[in-house]
């Protein structure tokens, strides 16, 4: 009896000190935050005192208005660290709000000051201040976690049978949104991925969702996933080459042509006036060896649009390849006479292709692989004639300067 009797005594002592550390942190003037978090801290320590719902409310409290309050320590770090706090106390509060009494009914005192708590701790964004922090501080798993505890506020039971309950609205999904280019940038990207995800149908930034995933399932290493949303991609965003080019440019490597040239048709029946879908048509059909028709759908690319700089590239590439496989046809060539009558065609087609490089290279100066190709051109004709060798040494220095 004696050990009880000390025991009831220390929890009577102790409680006052609950409201006391509620008076220290809304005072007035001169808050006391530091000595309110100790007293709180103390009496969640307490068998006693740690099981009922009031200390845990007044924990929520004291730690809310530090967090709120501007009179703290004014950081978003520690405002942040403060509404977890707050928000962990106010969640501990309202499960011991609603567990039945000795006679077995629930008789809740605290759980509507507590919804509106979160609600407030909602509306003034501060765990997503406190998220910008750490990500600015490449902090990125507490950014993450961060912005998730602002949006799982939405999801709380509690909060949304509220009349002023948040809903998810672009403010939402843009927090969302937030949090999954954040995992991007710290690596976590199945967490990315998973976000991500959760946006493909809410009409919140469709293309950069799309196009996120696209990039992080290539990263993966994930092919059928990357080929899956780029062609989702495709029929939701029919006028963005992103997914069609991607598309394309899988297909080609898996070799799978007859796959590439399926899509192109289709994208160049459903936008005839787009110059970049014969380009990309040019490539399949040449690696298909359809050359002729290589060659037409170039020709349409330049007639739609002479300023596309790779429809131009395309075209001196295509003239270069036959000027390559014609010098093949030269070696194997056992009859001297008709060997070197076959070099000179195939000089003549190198020579051929060289204004549609130099064309391609005037549109886009700064494109290493078109002046490359142009230095072997002009490196090729280097002594046929005095203008040559000053071409090449222009190209070179382009080159260097890149």
């Amino acid at each position: 009896m004696a050990v009880m009797l000390g025991i009831s005594l220390c929890a009577a002592a102790q409680k006052p000190n609950v409201n006391k550390a509620k008076n220290m942190a809304f005072a007035t003037e001169n808050p006391d935050f530091a000595g309110a978090k100790a007293i709180i801290e103390e009496a969640v320590k307490s068998p006693e005192l740690n099981q009922l719902a009031k200390t845990w409310f007044v924990g929520g409290e004291v730690y809310y208005q530090s967090a709120v309050s501007g009179k703290g320590e004014g950081s978003e770090i520690s405002n942040g660290e403060d509404a977890k706090k707050a928000l962990d106390c106010f969640l501990k509060a309202y499960e011991l709000d609603n567990m039945p009494n000795a006679k077995g009914k629930v008789k809740p005192k605290y759980t509507n000051k507590i919804k509106d708590y979160l609600v407030s701790l909602y509306l003034r964004y501060t765990f997503v201040n406190y998220g910008v922090k750490q990500y600015e501080a490449r902090n990125y798993k507490d950014a993450i976690d961060a912005f998730e505890t602002h949006t799982d506020i939405v999801d709380m039971p509690m909060v949304a049978g509220q009349k002023n309950a948040p809903a998810k609205d672009s403010a939402y999904y843009e927090i969302v949104f937030y949090t999954a280019q954040c995992a991007w940038a710290g690596n976590f990207n199945q967490k990315a991925i998973e976000i991500y995800s959760s946006l493909k149908d809410k009409d919140y930034e469709g293309n950069v969702v799309y196009q996120s995933l696209a990039e992080l399932y290539k990263t993966e290493k994930d092919t059928v996933n990357f080929e899956a949303i780029l062609k989702e991609g495709v029929q939701k965003f029919p006028s963005e080459f992103y997914y069609l080019g991607n598309l394309i440019n899988l297909y080609i490597e898996q070799n799978a042509l007859n796959k590439a040239e399926e899509y192109l048709r289709q994208a160049i029946a459903n936008d005839p006036n787009n110059a970049q879908y014969y380009v990309v048509m040019c490539t399949v059909l040449e690696n298909e060896n359809k050359i002729e028709e290589a060659m037409s759908m170039i020709d349409k690319a330049l007639e739609l649009d002479d300023k596309n700089a790779e429809a131009w590239n395309t075209k001196g590439r295509l003239i270069y390849n036959t000027a390559v496989a014609t010098e093949g046809l030269s070696a194997e060539e056992k009859d001297i006479e008709k060997a070197n009558k076959i070099a000179e065609d195939a000089k003549n087609i190198f020579k051929e292709s060289m204004p549609y490089f130099e064309k391609a290279v005037e549109l886009n100066p700064e494109n290493a692989d078109y002046l490359k190709t142009l230095r072997s051109l002009y490196y090729r004709f280097y002594d046929d004639d005095p203008k040559y060798p000053e071409l090449y040494n222009k190209v070179n220095e382009q080159l260097k300067s890149l």
